[in-house]
């Protein structure tokens, strides 16, 4: 008598054994009631999670999703950078810079008075709506004046530190990359103009061109070309030996090449950070200049001048000098910043 087996599932599917299944066949339980039904088995295999596809069409936000935080994450980065690349105290000098300047070149083009009229009826007023920042011992409105002296001594700074820089860059860099003598003339030259004393140079030249913005460009002009020199004759004779200005002359390129194209880059960071620091000396000797008489002449706003005028009513008239001072040192605290603030990229980089 034949036997007949039931029917088993295909050989595929036997080999497909879940862990229940194999103990229940190493501990000799019933196989029927302890393994799943091939329906079940299907559903078991169906209900596993697999990686789904999503199409761009049908994708849908799920909770958590990061592409928000990502978008502002780039953007953040990029505050981030530029905040890195620009220290706080460079920003906070150029914006307090920017206001001064703006209100140096709005304010007398807006406002109803000249600067140089007089209005002796109403002199010495203390500030009001009327005149801001009061009048002084003229009755000239004293906003626009320091707002006019503003442009003045600025454009001056600017004006008369720029040649100075320029050639004491040139003289620098030949300097530092020939040595020899031309290191040895400039740095005699800079020893006996240094050697003389600054305001007796000034008195000296005042007397041959007479007072003004002439002889304060002359005296400047004298004197501010050291300090760039010795600055950049010392960078660039610690770069003259290097390698790569030694594969430069190998290479075929000429002096003026090396210095203007190679050095100068190189050294540029550390000039501009003494010009400005520059600056802020030479607008305090601007300012005393005018408060001694040497500046800049009457009836022209000068801050030198307008503190000289206030200081025999110092006492009972404070407005007259002090808000002129006022902005001589806001002046000198945005260049100070500005200043600091490259000293503090240099050092980044």
């Amino acid at each position: 008598m034949t036997m007949r087996m039931p029917t088993s599932e295909p050989s595929h599917v036997q080999s497909i054994q879940t862990p229940s299944e194999r103990s229940a066949m190493l501990f000799g339980q019933n196989a029927t009631s302890s393994s799943p039904s091939p329906e079940r088995a299907r559903q078991h295999r169906q209900s596993r999670p697999v990686a789904v596809e999503h199409n761009s069409d049908s994708q849908v936000p799920q909770r958590g999703s990061k592409q928000p935080q990502n978008v502002l994450s780039h953007y953040s980065l990029r505050l981030r950078v530029l905040e890195h690349r620009l220290p706080h105290t460079l920003i906070a000098g150029l914006a307090l810079l920017a206001a001064i300047v703006l209100a140096a070149i709005i304010i007398p083009a807006v406002s109803p008075y000249d600067p140089t009229a007089e209005d002796i009826p109403s002199m010495l007023q203390p500030p009001s709506f009327a005149h801001p920042f009061g009048t002084d011992q003229l009755g000239r409105d004293l906003l626009v004046r320091v707002a006019a002296a503003g442009r003045v001594d600025l454009a001056l700074m600017v004006g008369v530190e720029l040649l100075p820089f320029l050639i004491g860059t040139c003289a620098g860099l030949v300097a530092g990359y020939y040595g020899g003598w031309p290191d040895r003339i400039i740095t005699l030259l800079s020893d006996a103009l240094i050697a003389f004393p600054f305001y007796l140079l000034v008195a000296v030249v005042a007397f041959v061109t007479g007072t003004g913005i002439t002889g304060i460009f002359l005296t400047f002009l004298i004197m501010g070309w050291i300090i760039f020199a010795r600055t950049v004759k010392g960078a660039t004779a610690s770069l003259a030996g290097a390698e790569w200005v030694d594969s430069a002359r190998v290479m075929g390129f000429s002096d003026v090449s090396i210095l203007f194209r190679q050095l100068l880059p190189n050294v540029l960071s550390q000039a501009v950070i003494v010009l400005v620091s520059d600056m802020v000396a030479l607008l305090v000797a601007i300012v005393t200049l005018g408060y001694l008489g040497l500046g800049v002449r009457p009836p022209t706003p000068d801050w030198g001048t307008m503190i000289a005028d206030g200081q025999s009513f110092l006492a009972t008239r404070w407005w007259v000098s002090t808000l002129p001072g006022a902005a001589v040192v806001l002046v000198g605290i945005a260049l100070a910043l500005i200043g600091d603030g490259l000293n503090d990229m240099r050092r980044q980089v």
